[in-house]
């Protein structure tokens, strides 16, 4: 697994969210902030954790890889492993490598860092999977090296929504439609109809909704943020 590999999956894999809305998190340690991102908005579970026959969860497996769909337009994606195992996972990596492979570092330090610290943190799960088949040529880079990227002000809710729904969230991603050649049409971003492996019905899809500003769908989404454990 190249870590070129990863930064595209975890680019691509990011599926359906759960959210967050803030309040002060300075009695938090930086693997419980992490494990706060990676369970909730950034849902790293649903591509990175291998699922049985009937859609179920593999106990003892959270974040080992393998979980397989196909996506329109992008080709045929692998959840790779990203437990500290040193052979099939993340395990040889450094702090500073996870960090870039989180969409080269563009989230505050702290955020980066503490989801790289939560990585590292996990039992290691030996489980070789199998990489993922792109039908679009990667890039050779994605820009050059952030080397830093300031906390957003939490009491400027627009702002920070903006920042859990875009570096963290990815929610454009799954709520964009497929444009004719290229992955995304991001001229009809947010307004939903791409559509997504089913989690709980295998072999299934479901069409990702709008959720734009003043749809039907929008009260909904937010009723769902906030019956999450977000903070």
């Amino acid at each position: 697994m190249t870590k070129m590999t990863l930064v595209a999956a975890v680019a691509i894999c990011a599926a359906a969210l759960v959210a967050a809305a803030g309040s002060a998190i300075a009695a938090e340690t930086l693997i419980e902030r992490g494990a706060y991102l990676v369970s909730t908005i950034g849902a790293c579970g649903n591509c990175h954790t291998p699922r049985d026959k009937a859609g179920r969860v593999m106990p003892g497996m959270a974040l080992a890889g393998g979980f397989e769909f196909d996506e329109a337009g992008i080709g045929h994606v692998v959840g790779p492993n990203i437990t500290s195992d040193p052979e099939t996972g993340i395990g040889k990596w450094t702090e500073a490598e996870i960090v870039t492979a989180l969409r080269d570092g563009k989230r505050p330090d702290r955020d980066a860092s503490a989801i790289a610290a939560y990585l590292r943190s996990l039992k290691p799960v030996r489980h070789a999977v199998a990489r993922t088949s792109y039908k679009m040529p990667l890039p050779p880079a994605y820009g050059p090296p952030v080397t830093h990227v300031d906390e957003p002000v939490r009491a400027d809710k627009i702002a920070y929504g903006g920042y859990l729904a875009g570096p963290v969230g990815h929610c454009v991603l799954c709520h964009t439609p497929p444009a004719d050649g290229e992955p995304f049409d991001m001229t009809r971003a947010f307004q939903g109809g791409r559509e997504l492996p089913d989690f709980g019905k295998p072999g299934a899809e479901t069409v990702s909704r709008n959720i734009t500003a003043g749809t039907e769908n929008t009260a909904s989404a937010i009723g769902a943020m906030r019956r999450s454990n977000a903070r």
